[in-house]
């Protein structure tokens, strides 16, 4: 699992970068990317429904 400060967490942040970057998007999964030269590069993982339940998406979330 990435450290926490390398991670998006808060629902703002992920609403700018939906909002403002580049999305790919997969089968079962979405990556977006914004680039701020200012800031650390920071990532977040979306897992759709499609993977299974809450406990499954998690824990396909923290594999990756």
């Amino acid at each position: 699992m990435l450290p926490r400060p390398l991670r998006l967490t808060r629902t703002g942040e992920y609403r700018a970068v939906y909002a403002n970057g580049r999305a790919r998007r997969g089968e079962s999964l979405v990556c977006i990317v914004l680039a701020l030269p200012e800031e650390l590069t920071r990532a977040g993982v979306v897992a759709s429904k499609r993977v299974g339940g809450a406990v499954q998406r998690n824990r396909a979330k923290r594999r990756l």
